[in-house]
């Protein structure tokens, strides 16, 4: 047994004794497992300060991924009641399944790279993108999120630090359309929505590529380059044809804050459209998540925990919130923890219930062992998450898709 502080409480612990009086907390017994985010912060904000665990039961304070625990104690709780709201309203129903859709994901995926490789080649050469080509990838793109998003977003979470750039371009076009879906865009919008994330950061093409891919820390005028990409973007598009203003705003303003403290403009609040808003988080989400020379990616969980927390200066709420329910409170490719002590990837999320995702259960806690492969759909068992894992713990860094 183990004496802990209510603020060093995880969901996924055995609760064996309330430290206090009956009359100090609202639970009608002192022994139980700490299931949910709302009981925990009802547990939080009662009069008790410590209590008993029993990690024979339940998940031990070292188990506690220690990047969750630097979170303040006031945006944790923030985060949870932000997540109590998102997952109260339904997502867009998919039309496919994950598995019916990710062999056509897979061809995309691959397809991609010689579009993307080529619009980076013509815009570091100065010469006008095709546009053609890459309306023609939008296309499949658009097509692929609308039957089930979870697919290709899903493989293009795994890239190899190399092949970043033109990656970042595909995975942000996804993104954008899977967010554009999700607020309700009409079909010609989607597609605007996905080219504008395909292109949002021609820019960077024009940027030296050791200052690019320098791996410590940019100095004040490396930096000034590098939020010169913005401009440079918009201008070398204008000058390809680029017409639509949508697409030319979002590479011009996908850097602006809400606060104010974005570039190049210094926008603010309603000063930024929706679109570029859209494109300041999905592009956040994907560099965040990413391996990069300089960065190690988070886990997509974790990303999202850390994007609700800058919220408030940062991102467009209404935007956030819907970004949150496209892509899940545990994005796919999550390796979560179960009540039933096992663990497992998120393979694709419940429409009805962000917190009971379809998850591939891959690893028994009890026998320290992999076994063999079963998808259980948590919105039709009793089981459920207790929280997110850090898939090098395990040995499961090869997980993917």
């Amino acid at each position: 047994m183990k004496k802990v502080s209510v603020n060093d409480l995880k969901v996924g612990m055995f609760v064996h004794e309330i430290c206090g009086s009956w009359m100090d907390h609202p639970f009608w017994k002192t022994s139980f497992m700490l299931e949910s985010h709302k009981d925990l912060l009802t547990l939080q904000k009662s009069n008790i300060r410590e209590v008993w665990i029993d990690p024979a039961k339940g998940r031990d304070v070292s188990q506690v991924n220690a990047s969750h625990q630097n979170l303040a104690e006031s945006s944790e709780v923030l985060v949870e009641m932000e997540a109590e709201e998102i997952s109260s309203t339904p997502s867009v129903p998919r039309k496919a399944t994950f598995f019916d859709e990710l062999d056509r994901a897979r061809r995309i995926h691959v397809r991609s790279r010689g579009v993307v490789n080529s619009l980076l080649a013509e815009c570091r050469m100065g010469l006008p993108p095709n546009l053609e080509e890459a309306e023609g990838l939008v296309e499949e793109i658009s097509n692929s999120v609308l039957r089930n998003s979870d697919a290709l977003v899903s493989l293009l979470h795994h890239k190899p630090r190399s092949s970043y750039p033109y990656l970042h371009a595909v995975s942000v076009s996804a993104l954008m359309v899977a967010l554009a879906k999700q607020m309700d865009f009409d079909a010609s919008m989607l597609r605007r929505a996905g080219l504008a994330g395909l292109l949002l950061d021609a820019g960077m093409a024009l940027i030296p590529p050791e200052i690019v891919h320098k791996q410590g820390q940019l100095t004040d005028e490396e930096f000034a380059t590098i939020k010169t990409h913005a401009l440079l973007g918009r201008d070398l598009l204008f000058r390809s044809g680029v017409t639509d203003e949508l697409v030319l705003d979002v590479c011009l303003h996908h850097h602006e804050r809400a606060d104010g403290l974005g570039y190049p403009d210094q926008l603010h609040g309603e000063m930024i459209s929706v679109h570029a808003a859209m494109g300041a988080i999905c592009d956040v989400y994907d560099a965040v998540t990413s391996e990069r020379t300089y960065h190690k990616g988070w886990a997509p969980n974790y990303a999202i925990r850390k994007m609700a927390d800058w919220q408030k200066g940062q991102f467009d709420r209404t935007a956030f919130h819907a970004f949150v329910r496209s892509v899940g409170l545990y994005p796919s490719g999550t390796l979560v923890r179960l009540k039933s002590g096992r663990l497992g990837t998120v393979i694709e999320q419940n429409d009805r219930s962000l917190l009971s995702p379809v998850v591939k259960v891959i690893f028994s806690i009890k026998q320290n062992a992999r076994i063999e492969p079963v998808l259980v759909d948590l919105g039709k068992t009793d089981d459920s998450i207790l929280g997110a894992e850090d898939p090098k713990k395990w040995a499961l860094e090869d997980m993917a898709v």
